[in-house]
């Protein structure tokens, strides 16, 4: 499939450039200077080639759009505004007969704006999706631990008929108290409270000893008072 997707988009991206290349030597070959004409057609295939690749890139999974969305939106007017220019200088350049000089200067000016466009919107896309993986990174953590609560619950609920319940409710209410933390101190805490629920689970599976249950819950309640005061 992707080596379809493939050969479809070259087969567009090469059918695009030559319907313009068509329309120029067709109908505006007359209309302007040879040099002009040449100018005028290259920026019109690189304007196509800038809108196609735009496109292109919106075009597969779900997770490979997600994290190219957060740069679209700047993306997506700087390609509008240059494609717009180009296309405004071309039809002025033939119906004013601008001369060509002035005309490779402003080509070049709205490239290199465009170019510093993408540039920022590609900036603005990194900074925003490094971002969310860091908060990312910073809850999962937290979530692996109420990963391991579920499966305490579930292994009281099972074994012991529900007996041990008071204290995980506790646990679970405590847990609600604790921020997202990258910090290493906290990640170590972290990492010991799956560990302290995941022996719990174990002794709850093989009917273990009931005081040592209810030190394993002590103890990962322990821990979460630990972790309140990491940030």
């Amino acid at each position: 499939m992707k080596g379809l997707s493939k050969v479809l988009g070259a087969a567009f991206l090469v059918g695009g450039l030559a319907l313009i290349a068509a329309v120029f030597f067709l109908f505006l070959k007359e209309c302007q200077p040879e040099n002009l004409f040449y100018l005028n057609l290259a920026a019109c295939c690189l304007m196509y080639v800038v809108s196609f690749v735009t496109m292109y890139d919106i075009v597969g999974s779900v997770d490979d759009v997600a994290k190219a969305a957060a740069g679209f939106g700047l993306r997506w007017i700087a390609d509008g505004t240059y494609i717009f220019s180009v296309i405004l200088l071309v039809v002025l350049s033939i119906v004013c007969q601008l001369n060509f000089n002035l005309c490779l200067i402003i080509h070049i000016a709205l490239l290199l704006v465009y170019l510093w466009s993408v540039f920022v919107a590609s900036r603005m896309g990194n900074l925003v999706s490094g971002f969310e993986k860091k908060e990312e990174q910073r809850r999962s953590g937290l979530e692996l631990i109420k990963s391991r609560l579920d499966e305490v619950e579930l292994s009281c609920r099972l074994s012991s008929g529900g007996s041990y319940m008071p204290k995980i409710e506790n646990i679970r209410e405590e847990l609600r108290y604790i921020s997202p933390s990258d910090g290493a101190a906290a990640q170590t805490i972290e990492a010991k409270i799956v560990e302290a629920l995941a022996l719990v689970s174990v002794k709850l599976s093989s009917n273990g000893v009931a005081e040592e249950i209810e030190a394993g819950l002590d103890q990962v309640l322990v821990l979460i008072d630990m972790r309140k005061k990491q940030y």
